[in-house]
């Protein structure tokens, strides 16, 4: 696992010994679960040697990162922060912004709930 600037890692099968332990490791997934069918999946990516990142839900990522994780805009995600929608800090001295994952995805969540209601 690569660690990629503080916000994420990535699980990359670069050689064909790393490609085989993926796929080694979706075999033996228990599929019938949900858990296990989605752990057959990244690694069955991972074995035909696409990247697998991995975010955990304390990490902070960019409006742009939220935005890609959300499936919308940039500027969309710079409305919902203006609107209170979605928490955020300001890095020390600058207008940067940062937005923790779990926020994001717990929005993500409720956006999911509210389109599955109408």
């Amino acid at each position: 696992m690569v660690p990629v600037a503080g916000a994420m890692s990535v699980l990359a099968a670069n050689d064909d010994e790393a490609r085989a332990s993926a796929a080694l490791l979706a075999a033996e997934a228990d599929a019938t679960s949900e858990f296990g069918a989605a752990v057959r999946e990244l690694f069955g990516g991972v074995a035909k040697g696409e990247h697998l990142i991995v975010l955990r839900p304390d990490q902070e990522v960019t409006p742009a990162g939220a935005a890609d994780l959300l499936g919308v805009s940039r500027q969309f995600v710079d409305r919902l922060l203006a609107d209170g929608m979605l928490e955020f800090r300001r890095l020390p001295d600058s207008k940067h912004r940062r937005i923790r994952v779990g926020d994001v995805l717990a929005l993500a969540e409720e956006r999911d709930r509210h389109q599955q209601r109408h």
